[in-house]
C-alpha cells in the first residue's frame, strides 16, 4: 500500500505550501503554485488519490494531456544530456508521487509483481521474468511506460508500472525514451492481432532442415510501428529463426497427425484440445496464455500458418 503514504505527503504540502531539497547551504525552498495546490486538492482524500492512482489508459493519456495544458512545467522534457528540472511545480510532484510512493521503503515491489501473475516480459514475449527474492536479487525491472522522470505524477499510477526484462527496459531498448511523444502502446493497450508473425519461405533442401541456419526470415506482417522500432522486435527475432525450422520440420513430415492421434487416445491423462496443441507445438496456444512462456506469440502464429494448430482456440 503506497497511497496513504502519498496522501500524507499531499496533506504534508497543501499545508506547508512549499518543500525543500539539500541540507546547510545548499537547502532550496520549492513554493507550491495555485495551479498545483488545485491539482492536489482535487485527490486529496484516500477514495480519490485511490481513483486516480488506478487511472486506466485512457486516463493516464488524458491526464498527461491535462498538465500539457494546464501544469506545463510539471512535465519534463530535458534538451540536453543529463540536464534536471529546476521547476517547483515538476520537483514537488516527484516528492510526492516518485519519492514517497514508488521508492518509498513501504511499496513491496515484489508483492505488485506476483500479483500481477505475468511470467514473460510484455514488452518482447522474449524473456522470462520471475521474481524469487524479497531483497531484490531475483526481480524483473518495473518500468514506468510513461517515464517517472518526463510525468512524475504518474510516478506510482498502477498502470503505468509495467514488469520487464533488462533488455527492453535498458540501453538501447525504452530507457527513458517519451512514449508519450513517440506514440508507443502500452501493453495493456494492444490488442489481440494487432501483432502478428509470419517468415519468408525458405528452400529446405538439406539432409537435415534443422541446421538450415539463415535461410528463412521472421516477419512482423501486422505490428505497430513505434512498438516494433522501439524495442527492435524486428531485429530481435530475426535471431530466433531455429525455432521455426522445428516447426516447419513438424509440418513436412506430418509430425501433428500421427501425435494428435496418439495423444487423444491417450486416457492416462485426458488432454484437452489446447493441451494437444500445446503438446504438438512446445509451447502455449491460447491468447489468454501467451505471456506463460516466452516466445508463444511467435509459435501460436506461426503453427497457425503451418496447419500444425487450427487458429480456433476450442
Amino acid at each position: 500500500m503506497i497511497s496513504p503514504q502519498i496522501l500524507k505527503r499531499i496533506k504534508y504540502v497543501l499545508k506547508s505550501r512549499q518543500i525543500s531539497k539539500g541540507k546547510g547551504k545548499h537547502r532550496k525552498v520549492y513554493q507550491l503554485s495555485t495551479e498545483l495546490e488545485n491539482f492536489l486538492n482535487t485527490i486529496n482524500t484516500t477514495d480519490t488519490l485511490k481513483s486516480y492512482l488506478h487511472l486506466e489508459y485512457d486516463g493516464l493519456r488524458c491526464k498527461i494531456n491535462w498538465f500539457e495544458n494546464n501544469l506545463r512545467s510539471a512535465i519534463f522534457r530535458p534538451s540536453k544530456k543529463n540536464q534536471v528540472s529546476n521547476d517547483a511545480n515538476y520537483l514537488i510532484l516527484y516528492s510526492i508521487f516518485v519519492d514517497h510512493g514508488y521508492s518509498y521503503e513501504n511499496f513491496n515491489k515484489l508483492n505488485f509483481i506476483e500479483k500481477l501473475n505475468i511470467d514473460t516480459c510484455p514488452y518482447c514475449n522474449r524473456n522470462y521474468i520471475y521474481a524469487l527474492s524479497k531483497k531484490g536479487q531475483i526481480k524483473p525491472e518495473i518500468d514506468h511506460f510513461f517515464p517517472k522522470g518526463i510525468y512524475p505524477f504518474l510516478g506510482a499510477s498502477f498502470y503505468n508500472l509495467v514488469p520487464s526484462c533488462q533488455t527492453c527496459n535498458g540501453f538501447g531498448g525504452k530507457g527513458s525514451e517519451d512514449t508519450y511523444r513517440l506514440d508507443v502502446k502500452s501493453p495493456y493497450e494492444i490488442k489481440e492481432g494487432e501483432f502478428h508473425f509470419t517468415f519468408v519461405p525458405a528452400d529446405l533442401d538439406f539432409l537435415n532442415p534443422l541446421r538450415a541456419k539463415g535461410t528463412i526470415e521472421i516477419k512482423l506482417d501486422k505490428k505497430h510501428d513505434p512498438n516494433a522500432d522501439l524495442f527492435k522486435l524486428n531485429e530481435l527475432y530475426l535471431k530466433h529463426e531455429d525455432h521455426v525450422l522445428e516447426l516447419i520440420v513438424k509440418s513436412e513430415f506430418e509430425y501433428s497427425k500421427e501425435y494428435r492421434k496418439k495423444l487423444q487416445d491417450f486416457d492416462k491423462y485426458a488432454l484437452s484440445p489446447e493441451e494437444i496443441d500445446r503438446m504438438i507445438i512446445g509451447n502455449y496456444n491460447r491468447a489468454d496464455d501467451l505471456q506463460k512462456r516466452p516466445l508463444s506469440k511467435l509459435y501460436r502464429d506461426i503453427a497457425i500458418e503451418l496447419g500444425l494448430i487450427s487458429s480456433s482456440e476450442h
